[in-house]
């Protein structure tokens, strides 16, 4: 078994040899979001030897609790497995429950309090996993499927979402690429505090993965402003080899109904739709937020929450906030 050096410098080498994997899966994006925390990678061999799965984690040791917990700013982690596209049904089965074998006993040989992470919609483990006694729900996610052809995308839009685009061209708000991370991380942090709302990511954490996306070419920073510079809204988002996601936006609360944001949108789908083809908003369960991503023509796309409370303590706090 790989030490953890070992296992990081693998797995940077297997996200450079493999761009198909999901941009929340590839070891920058872990090294970023975990910044200054306790992170390691399960890499999962067949008996020749060879690599056939992994699973990033963030390990949270607090309170004299041991946990895996999601890290923030990224939709999934989970497993990921090498398919080589020529498996039989019945050989994805044996892989799968494979994988779920050696990822239950890597899980149990961390002794862990809890255990939480969010999978990939592609994934197949957690089907296995609930029916292992652990605990699974649905999450969602909004996406557009195919981003390749502006005017069809355009009409799909809402009559309300085409509206607000027209209004903020009408009243030339014009879109820049020039922010840097600095003052991005204050404008999304000053627009939280409108709303009386903390900005829960370190900014170290917020300016780094924003500079190394933009560094790697996986991201970019947009702002909306008017004729006199003042600052409508502002959006970082990233990519991978086939999708884009709205990771972190910005909306004055005086400007919101200038039409800068759904001109935001629609100036990174143009940005990005030679490059990926489908736009995913990172979804919401808030039916207001997700109101509104349904009027850009979008699709629902479940994926799965999966947990496993070990610790007594942990089930009690979680079933008294359940019923707050």
């Amino acid at each position: 078994m790989e030490n953890c050096l070992q296992s990081k410098s693998i797995y940077h080498q297997l996200c450079d040899n493999h761009p198909e994997i999901p941009l929340f899966l590839q070891a920058w994006w872990m090294e970023m979001v975990c910044l200054g925390k306790d992170w390691d990678v399960i890499l999962i061999r067949n008996n020749s030897g060879d690599i056939v799965a992994f699973m990033p984690y963030l390990l949270v040791k607090k309170w004299g609790f041991r946990m895996v917990l999601q890290p923030l700013l990224s939709q999934t982690n989970g497993v990921w497995i090498f398919y080589n596209g020529n498996e039989s049904d019945d050989e994805k089965i044996v892989l799968n429950k494979m994988v779920a074998d050696a990822l239950e006993k890597e899980l149990k040989r961390l002794n862990l309090d809890w255990y939480f992470q969010y999978f990939h919609p592609q994934s197949s483990i957690p089907d296995i996993l609930r029916e292992r006694g652990f605990l699974v729900s649905s999450r969602q996610t909004f996406v557009i499927p195919d981003i390749s052809d502006e005017k069809k995308l355009m009409n799909s839009f809402s009559s309300a979402k085409q509206r607000q685009i027209r209004k903020a061209i009408r009243n030339n708000l014009r879109v820049d690429f020039t922010m840097n991370p600095e003052d991005f991380v204050l404008f999304h942090t000053a627009c939280l505090n409108q709303k009386g709302e903390n900005n829960f990511h370190a900014p170290e954490v917020e300016i780094s993965l924003c500079r190394e996306a933009i560094n790697r070419s996986q991201g970019a920073i947009i702002s909306v402003l008017d004729n006199e510079n003042h600052l409508h809204s502002a959006l970082f988002f990233v990519w991978d080899a086939s999708t884009a996601y709205y990771l972190i936006p910005a909306i004055d609360s005086n400007y919101r109904s200038s039409g800068a944001s759904s001109l935001m949108v629609w100036a990174a789908i143009k940005m990005v739709r030679n490059r990926v083809k489908i736009f995913d908003f990172e979804g919401s369960m808030d039916e207001n937020i997700a109101r509104s991503y349904k009027q850009f023509g979008t699709e629902r796309v479940e994926y799965a929450k999966v947990e496993r409370v070990n610790s007594i303590f942990i089930r009690l706090l979680k079933t008294i906030k359940g019923t707050m």
